[in-house]
């Protein structure tokens, strides 16, 4: 991943957690104000908070796996020896050259 994409990506899931962060302070502020409410509308305003919540969490969800998957990708030839894969196979295609030229002698 070149450097001008890793840093364009960070910046946007960057903004998206810090608007995550606003809504998760909103809700808060919320959930003290609708623990509060009785009766028919209590139920009708925390079935409407518990719908925004399931929103956030996914929301949250969703930055979380951006966030990991930037990571992963961004660290690929730190973790990964694309060498040593490529060893494997040359090794392979050898092993398999060499059995079936003992299968055609005996």
């Amino acid at each position: 991943m070149e450097e001008k994409d890793f840093i364009r990506r960070r910046q946007l899931i960057l903004n998206y957690a810090l608007k995550l962060r606003d809504m998760a302070k909103s809700l808060e502020s919320e959930r003290l104000q609708v623990g509060q409410i009785r009766g028919f509308s209590g139920w009708r305003k925390r079935r409407a908070f518990s719908r925004k919540l399931r929103v956030f969490e996914a929301r949250a969800l969703l930055a979380e796996k951006e966030y990991t998957i930037l990571d992963l990708e961004a660290n690929y030839f730190q973790k990964v020896e694309p060498l040593k894969y490529t060893f494997k196979l040359v090794l392979g295609v050898i092993a398999a050259l060499l059995t079936l030229n003992w299968l055609v002698q005996t």
